[in-house]
């Protein structure tokens, strides 16, 4: 459903004259959503920004791993 026109209007001007404040996503903090996003964008596993054998490091790899397996899992036909 498409919201009123008018209210939009008003909404962006309200954002524009200070009234409202956006909304804006919070950045990714942790390794593991790092791995997940890094999986996502067609990363290589290798590509581990952290350093070996650090818990970031392993984290990294469990989040790339884990959308490997979910997107492997939605192949499934």
């Amino acid at each position: 459903m498409i919201p009123n026109p008018n209210e939009l209007i008003d909404f962006g001007r309200s954002l524009f004259y200070g009234r409202h404040t956006a909304k804006i996503a919070t950045p990714v903090s942790s390794a593991f959503q790092r791995g997940v996003i890094a999986a996502r964008m067609g990363m290589e596993r290798d590509d581990n920004p952290y350093p070996f054998g650090t818990d970031a490091h392993i984290d990294w790899i469990d989040g790339y791993e884990s959308s490997v397996e979910v997107d492997q899992a939605m192949d499934l036909d």
